[in-house]
């Protein structure tokens, strides 16, 4: 059993809160997407002071707009499950489309309650795949990309 279980509630949200990072690999319910589910999101960026999170989606299949679209299909980084073990079968990560619509707070409630719904983190490989899809992604902003790029560059 993990000793985070020991602690103050306090000090598990201080450890949780220095966990979520970016590169980190969450299982969440994401209320902000098309079909609300439980989703794998990749923080690209967060920010505590402002309460800024930024996710990117783990997708089981490319959607065919995309994968019939070359300049977004540039921006769907593939997962291999031999490398993210937690996935149920190779998957795609998707840096054309970036979110901001999860709140930080109900993130760290839910890695509270779930603790191995924390999976991970980005290995290099994939991150600088990402830094580059993000750089030549013309449907993220400007502002967006540069938090991303800096953040997933540290």
């Amino acid at each position: 059993m993990s000793t985070e279980r020991f602690l103050p509630e306090k000090a598990q949200r201080a450890l949780i809160k220095a966990k979520i990072k970016p590169g980190c690999i969450l299982h969440l319910f994401c209320d902000f997407i098309y079909q609300p589910d439980n989703k794998f999101v990749i923080v690209v960026h967060v920010d505590y002071d402002v309460g800024l999170m930024l996710v990117f989606l783990i997708n089981s299949r490319i959607h065919p707009l995309i994968e019939n679209n070359p300049t977004l299909k540039a921006c769907q980084i593939s997962l291999k499950k031999s490398k993210y073990p937690f996935l149920d079968h190779d998957s795609y990560l998707n840096c054309c489309e970036v979110f901001d619509s999860l709140d930080i707070d109900t993130a760290i409630d839910h890695l509270l309650r779930y603790p191995k719904d924390f999976k991970g983190q980005l290995l290099e490989e994939e991150s600088l795949e990402v830094i580059q899809a993000v750089n030549t992604a013309r449907t993220i902003s400007e502002y967006d990309k540069s938090l991303i790029i800096e953040s997933l560059g540290d």
